[in-house]
């Protein structure tokens, strides 16, 4: 069975086991002292049956909830997720190993699933990052990371998972000196100068659409520079920098971007991200100015995203409310579903914004005040920040922590978003219509981050980054749990 794992290229190595799980049931892996018995593992997009391999390394044994039904090979690490593994009499769950030797395979069969029928007012969204095109970046095969030919795969492989809905994020840059649009970054110094959105933009968006997916347009406003979203919470104004200046440039740009939109017949079209203290009562009539532009060239549903601890006006004019949930809530590595789902519910100081949270009665209270259907919108890392924790990737780095000490947890990321659905059909089935899951990045495909060259300190960390954060490109614990969820009707609680 070495051509299954061929496309790895260099790796064959991991681990073992399966899990009960409600409403789905398969036997778990089991180990018999010489090699593990595999019933299934996803790898890629296909589905091995009875598998026997040769343990490598035992990672970790995280004990706790099971996150799926059957084991996942992660493409990326060569990582084998196993739910659940029985051994010398004893059951082991949440187990991560690599593997030596592929000693047999019993089958094959297609990893994509049929999604349960869906009514149209319920969202499962893909968020693919295209912000520009980046004409010094290929993939290892030779394609620009944002060409049509790239993204095309990513755009089969979300079907294949039960998705119904792109959302193809890009931006509107702005100078926050002034205000204006800046398409070109006047900074030779810099990289990837041209912010244009990327030019197979579109016809990605009308694949997706040909796919029978919906498709929501997101254009971001953004600092030119570095992609923060423009708000005075995020980024530091100019003394020039002009409010006025800024909303005429959302609604020129944006209703060209608006028009193109209902060209390509798109579902949704976000009218601002993040704008948080631009989105007050104060600027409210600026808002109504931007919608009314944008309503009178496009008819699908509008969309504004904020904070779930936010409110603002904004989200009176629109149709849909998505809601950013971050994971902070959730402090410590635990495995036990329950506890972290009463997390949620729990009364915990929130770091950026001050005073105190409980994420189910602000999202219940969001949906009281404006009656608009909800799209919540997560990331959830596989590395230190997957736990909720404050310390950021970067910054560590930058104190002198090792590459080596950033491991990446695919136990705790599959069970944190196998809790979030769960917490969605428990909790909060009437407020919440949507899930939008953060983000595939086909940027990421670049082969200096997939294979970053020896002595380049920058190329390893990027690498580093792109495994323990919330990059679903190549990460197929978590496929696994949007697969065993997406096939069930919406609501359904599967732990």
């Amino acid at each position: 069975m070495k051509f299954i794992f061929r496309d790895l290229k260099k790796k064959i190595f991991f681990l073992l086991l399966f899990v009960f799980f409600s409403p789905v049931s398969i036997s778990a892996d089991i180990y018999n002292g010489s090699f593990l018995q595999i019933p299934k593992v996803l790898v890629g997009t296909t589905i091995y049956k009875d598998v026997a391999v040769k343990i490598k390394d035992i990672l970790s044994v995280s004990g706790g909830t099971p996150a799926t039904s059957h084991d996942a090979f992660v493409l990326q690490t060569g990582q084998l997720y196993i739910p659940s593994v029985t051994a010398f009499g004893n059951t082991y769950t949440n187990v991560t190993v690599t593997i030596s030797e592929v000693i047999s395979v019993g089958g094959t069969e297609s990893a994509c699933i049929s999604p349960s029928n869906n009514d149209s007012s319920k969202y499962r969204v893909a968020e693919v990052d295209m912000r520009f095109d980046q004409l010094s970046d290929f993939t290892p095969n030779g394609l620009l990371v944002n060409s049509y030919e790239n993204v095309v795969p990513m755009i089969d492989k979300i079907k294949c998972l039960g998705f119904d809905t792109v959302q193809l994020t890009t931006n509107i840059p702005i100078d926050i000196e002034t205000g204006s649009l800046m398409l070109f970054d006047p900074n030779p110094s810099h990289f990837n100068r041209d912010k244009n959105i990327p030019k197979d933009f579109w016809k990605l968006a009308i694949y997706a659409k040909k796919q029978g997916l919906r498709v929501f347009i997101q254009p971001c406003p953004v600092y030119y520079v570095d992609d923060t979203a423009i708000s005075p919470y995020f980024v530091k104004f100019g003394a020039n920098f002009s409010y006025a200046k800024f909303f005429q440039t959302l609604t020129e740009f944006g209703t060209e971007l608006a028009r193109k939109s209902e060209e390509v017949g798109a579902d949704g079209f976000f009218v601002g991200v993040m704008n948080l203290g631009m989105d007050t009562e104060e600027y409210s009539a600026q808002w109504d100015g931007v919608i009314q532009s944008y309503r009178k060239v496009y008819k699908g549903k509008l969309i504004y995203q904020s904070c779930f601890q936010c409110t603002s006006p904004v989200w009176q004019k629109v149709d849909l409310v998505s809601l950013w949930l971050t994971p902070i809530l959730i402090r410590s590595k635990n495995y036990d579903i329950n506890k972290i789902l009463k997390a949620y519910e729990a009364t915990q100081d929130d770091a950026q914004h001050g005073g105190s949270v409980n994420a189910i009665s602000l999202i219940q209270k969001n949906y009281a005040t404006y009656k608009k259907p909800i799209i919540l919108s997560s990331m959830i890392n596989a590395g230190d920040n997957a736990v909720g924790a404050v310390e950021d990737f970067w910054a560590k780095l930058n104190n002198g922590s090792p590459l080596s000490s950033f491991q990446p947890d695919y136990a705790l990321q599959a069970l944190r978003f196998a809790a979030l659905f769960d917490l969605i059909a428990t909790k909060l089935s009437k407020e919440v219509s949507g899930v939008s899951v953060f983000q595939f990045m086909p940027w990421k495909d670049a082969d200096w981050i997939v294979n970053p060259p020896s002595g380049c300190q920058g190329c390893q960390s990027w690498n580093t980054h792109s495994i323990i954060a919330s990059i679903m490109n190549r990460n197929e614990a978590v496929h696994q749990v949007f697969r065993e969820t997406f096939k069930q009707p919406w609501g359904t609680r599967l732990h």
